[in-house]
């Protein structure tokens, strides 16, 4: 995050935002597709990952891993929009959306839990928080900083990712009493993912990677 953090200061500070709309595409595609990719290994290991983790068997629900991972795949959204408002010095509203966020949510969840004490209704919640509250606005304000378009915010990072998103699930569904075909569609299809991310950025990705090598140098 912190090369991320330097290369866009950089790019805002000298006012190249076309270049700095292509990188934050990219970034946020990266963001949601290696998000997408841990979420898939999640679910296969699910039940291995709540044992080793509680440990207590049988205690997997998949309903609930489900939404969690929902929630997580939305905070990669606003949360890489985040680090590039931080690295302007223009995330001075952001505190705001989350403090708004965090009361939305402890009063919703009171309230909600009072008829369906159950952790589906708080993690449900905090789903549809994410999404309206801290994903929307977060988004919208850095959308509004660099004059992004929506529909070809749309076109570029939200309709790709849907569509892998479905051929994703379509095939575990497909693979789901095979754990091994399972892991093997996985490795496939982060391979590609990885491959779509990192084709149309190869210039900023050296960037990325020389940035780094000097960093280990210097420590």
């Amino acid at each position: 995050i912190s090369i991320i953090w330097r290369e866009s200061t950089i790019l805002y500070s000298n006012k190249n935002f076309e270049r700095l709309r292509d990188v934050y595409m990219f970034t946020q595609k990266a963001s949601l597709y290696f998000t997408l990719i841990a979420s898939l290994f999640v679910y296969v290991n699910g039940s291995y990952i709540f044992e080793l983790w509680l440990h207590k068997v049988d205690i997997f629900d998949e309903k609930l891993l489900l939404l969690m991972l929902g929630v997580i795949l939305v905070q990669s959204l606003w949360i890489n929009a985040e680090t590039f408002l931080y690295s302007w010095n223009s995330a001075k509203h952001v505190t705001i959306y989350k403090v708004i966020y965090m009361l939305l949510l402890i009063m919703l969840s009171i309230l909600v839990l009072n008829y369906y004490p159950k952790l589906y209704s708080f993690v449900t919640i905090n789903l549809i928080l994410n999404i309206l509250i801290l994903n929307f606005t977060i988004t919208s304000q850095l959308h509004k900083e660099i004059s992004i378009k929506s529909l070809t915010y749309i076109y570029r990072v939200i309709i790709p990712f849907f569509i892998l998103f479905s051929v994703g699930v379509v095939g575990l569904f497909l693979l789901r009493d095979h754990y091994i075909f399972s892991m093997l569609f996985i490795f496939c299809f982060s391979f590609m993912l990885i491959y779509d991310v990192f084709r149309t950025e190869k210039e900023f990705i050296r960037i990325l990677l020389k940035n780094i090598y000097k960093k280990g140098n210097k420590n």
